[in-house]
């Protein structure tokens, strides 16, 4: 690999500097990409295991990238009944709460008290993939303990009501050069 020095780095002719094509040329905490995804359909659903709210797949250019996560999701669960939410890439979260003793870890919780509101989470988180390989990140719902109840995009009283609401989760990933 070579090293090219210089001071200023102008054009031979006109004001632009082009880079040859499947190249790129880039700067420490310049965003190289950016990838995005949504969930519109409001659902409902019966499990005891993570379930995927909404997911997006992005091919890091560089392997020393870091890639910025920011998820908003709306989800309730059954009366009374709990889940956490949390930032996963591929089946794995990437960030969770500190292990103690057997509670749940996660990155944040949902309840419902309230059976006609749905609760809204935004998780954010900046990961080191170290790759250049597709990878999948994803906002995923656990229900609390064994088969829970829980709604995405909709409260568990979901009457046709102007009361009532529809939501929309979304979660959008950005490479950021190092």
């Amino acid at each position: 690999m070579s090293t090219l020095k210089t001071n200023t780095l102008q054009a031979a002719t006109g004001s632009t500097v082009n880079v040859a094509s499947g190249h790129v040329l880039s700067q420490p905490g310049t965003v190289l990409q950016v990838v995005s995804a949504e969930e519109t359909a409001a659902t409902s659903s019966t499990s005891s295991s993570a379930v995927n709210i909404v997911s997006v797949n992005i091919t890091p250019k560089f392997s020393s990238s870091k890639i910025y996560i920011k998820a908003s999701v709306h989800c309730s669960t059954a009366s009374n009944a709990r889940a956490a939410v949390g930032l996963y890439k591929g089946s794995n979260p990437v960030v969770q709460g500190d292990a103690s003793g057997s509670r749940t870890r996660a990155y944040g919780q949902v309840q419902n008290s309230d059976t006609g509101i749905f609760s809204s989470v935004t998780m954010t988180y900046l990961d080191s993939p170290a790759t250049t390989t597709e990878t999948t990140y994803s906002a995923k719902m656990v229900p609390e303990g064994g088969s829970t109840s829980f709604y995405i995009n909709r409260s568990a009283n979901d009457n046709d009501s102007g009361s009532r609401f529809r939501g929309v989760s979304a979660i959008t990933v950005m490479e950021i050069a190092q």
